[in-house]
């Protein structure tokens, strides 16, 4: 089971450690949030190495599904991973492109 937040709660952390896993086509679409990293859900087990373990990753998607995968995944391996639930459809902040 992993952790989530409510993906509007992510304005209230300071300096925020975010993975968008959509694919690039879907941020060309949209935009992402504010300094996100892009890295394709499907391509996020070889970067594993490149991640911090002595931080919270909060992970970002379309609707959330994705994301809450993901993090179970990456708390598996001992990540402190958090989906942001809702996704970027349901994000009322800024979007960067």
């Amino acid at each position: 089971m992993s952790k989530e937040i409510d993906v509007n709660e992510i304005d209230k952390i300071d300096n925020p450690y975010i993975i968008d896993i959509r694919e690039e086509n879907e941020i060309k679409d949209t935009g992402t949030m504010k300094d996100a990293i892009n890295i394709p859900m499907m391509k996020l087990q070889t970067k594993i190495s490149e991640l911090p373990k002595d931080r919270e990753i909060y992970l970002l998607c379309r609707s959330g599904a994705r994301s809450r995968m993901a993090a179970g995944f990456l708390n598996a391996f001992g990540f402190n991973a958090i989906s942001l639930d809702g996704g970027i459809i349901n994000y009322k902040g800024k979007l960067y492109k």
